[in-house]
């Protein structure tokens, strides 16, 4: 059957976005500057890395047409607060409005959270768009026009002078407020620029918009990922501009402490907050039993999306930042560079053994690490060790590596050597199950037999996050007839009572050996027992 024009027309493509690119001026541009919020925690690149000769450069090139090349893109931020609404709506009638449901669903958390982002953005900051591609653009233009810097090279304007003759007007070194009135007026009249400005359009939708205006400079999937101004992103990237410690690993006035920031991993391709959000998805698996699971790329999709990941909470990604900070504790305490497998294999470790939950602690304990210089010294030695045994196989007939049978000989003349395939050092650069079930339990292995060795120099022990139930207090103090450590007597109001004065205190500390039972419990004042630190009680 033939379809007719009008049929056709009725069929059409069901737009998921209503987009428009526009051409316009630097003056009508300027205009727009008030309306415009730029969240300065959602920075794909830190303001600071434009400097003077960068933002010189660029204005350069605005001024010789190069600026509509690639476009500005505005997030309409009254639209995308009613996608948020409707989507919200949606999930509650999925959830079949069950109070109980909603309520623990991270998901209804993170989008009510998005509308609250929005709204404030509308309705307190008074802005109309939110920024999303170009910022470090706009912020340059705000600072020429305000002369926070100066163009650094020769450029000519050329102006009329009274008598109708041209007259160059060079740009260099001079501030905008001191050019010729003539000269300021053709700058901002005469500048183009693109501006794609998102009128509606689903959440989901809006980041491809910013794909494809930019389509001369390729996305990995990390980029593409990032830019969404979800919860947990706009968490994860709050935190990156604020940690010294993580920040310290790949941006040192010595040179980087990780060299291999390479492919996606590059610092200019967003590696870093990639590493973060990986370390994050890793935490999460291990929390589900998942220890040998590394996020892929839909996992990271998901956790970055507008939802999130169903049940990684803000406390969840608290707690994996603190042991990411933990990890650039212990990289900066060094002068020495490291791979970013080994960066890998001092996390997992460290996510294992600071996770008293964690299946795979022996400990059922919190790691402390006491002596941070001590603790990465004995870690990277132990790391080598690792990557060094087994690294070749063995000829049972020699008892020594075994000889590639093809003849092949190594760059220094020498013959070349079998690698195994099932060496630690092998399964350091994959994340594949396999790999890091390998990897983690070798590590658990080596932790385990030197222990004794660095809690007795102080370099880690291990604290006991376990609190003291309801029905242990009781029995404490059935127990101890009422009676402190120290021979005093108390009341019942100051052992049950609402902010009661009495503690229940371990009587031999759990980070030096005390198992956390009521035999090993005894009641004590509150003060006495907070400033004791964990010191071993005498009995």
């Amino acid at each position: 059957m033939v379809q007719s024009a009008h049929s056709w027309k009725q069929l059409g493509i069901q737009k998921t976005v209503s987009a428009q690119s526009k051409e316009t001026t630097f003056q009508r541009l300027r205009k727009l500057f008030p309306f415009i919020y730029v969240d300065e925690t959602m920075l794909q690149r830190f303001l600071n890395e434009w400097s003077e000769q960068v933002m010189s450069d660029h204005m350069v090139a605005c001024f010789r047409g190069h600026s509509n090349i690639y476009s500005f893109v505005l997030i309409n931020v009254e639209s995308v607060l009613q996608d948020c609404q409707e989507r919200l709506a949606e999930l509650e009638e999925q959830l079949e409005h069950n109070q109980d449901e909603i309520k623990s669903s991270t998901q209804h958390q993170n989008i009510s959270e998005s509308i609250e982002y929005f709204s404030d953005i509308l309705k307190n900051k008074k802005k109309k768009y939110l920024l999303i591609d170009g910022q470090h653009r706009i912020d340059t233009y705000k600072k020429y026009l305000n002369d926070e810097f100066v163009i650094l090279e020769d450029i000519w304007y050329n102006i009329t002078s009274s008598n109708g003759e041209p007259v160059p007007v060079n740009l260099k070194n001079k501030k905008f407020s001191t050019l010729p009135t003539q000269v300021q007026s053709g700058l901002l009249e005469e500048t183009k620029f693109l501006i794609t400005e998102i009128q509606k359009g689903q959440f989901r939708e809006l980041v491809n918009v910013t794909i494809y205006t930019n389509i001369g400079e390729p996305w990995n999937n990390h980029e593409r990922r990032i830019i969404v101004p979800s919860p947990f992103v706009r968490q994860i990237l709050k935190w990156l501009t604020k940690d010294a410690l993580w920040n310290s690993m790949f941006y040192n006035p010595k040179g980087p402490k990780v060299k291999d920031m390479k492919g996606h991993y590059s610092l200019s391709k967003k590696g870093i907050s990639l590493m973060l959000c990986e370390y994050v998805g890793y935490y999460f698996n291990t929390t589900k039993g998942q220890h040998h699971q590394w996020p892929d790329d839909s996992q990271l999709d998901k956790m970055c999306s507008l939802e999130g990941l169903d049940g990684l909470t803000k406390t969840g990604i608290k707690n994996a930042l603190l042991i990411c900070s933990k990890v650039g504790e212990v990289i900066g305490s060094s002068s020495s560079t490291y791979t970013r497998s080994q960066v890998d294999n001092l996390f997992i470790l460290l996510t294992t053994l600071m996770n008293a939950k964690n299946t795979k602690n022996p400990y059922s304990k919190k790691l402390k690490i006491e002596n941070v210089s001590d603790f990465q010294d004995w870690f990277f030695k132990m790391e080598l060790k690792l990557r060094e045994t087994n690294k070749y196989i063995i000829d049972p007939t020699t008892n020594k590596p075994m000889v590639d049978p093809t003849g092949k000989l190594q760059r220094n003349g020498k013959p070349k050597l079998v690698e195994n395939p099932d060496s630690f050092l092998k399964k350091c650069s994959n994340h594949k199950s396999a790999d890091i079930e390998i990897r983690l339990d070798a590590l658990l292995d080596e932790f385990n037999s030197g222990y004794n060795k660095l809690f007795s120099n102080g370099v880690a022990s291990f604290v006991n996050t376990k609190q003291v139930t309801k029905s242990q207090r009781k029995e404490v103090a059935v127990k101890s007839d009422f009676t402190t450590f120290e021979g005093d007597e108390v009341s019942y109001d100051e052992v049950f009572g609402q902010g009661t004065s009495i503690d229940v205190d371990h009587i031999e500390a759990t980070d030096l050996g005390g198992e956390h039972e009521t035999d090993n419990m005894s009641l004590r004042t509150a003060t006495k027992n907070r400033s004791k630190q964990n010191k071993k009680e005498i009995i």
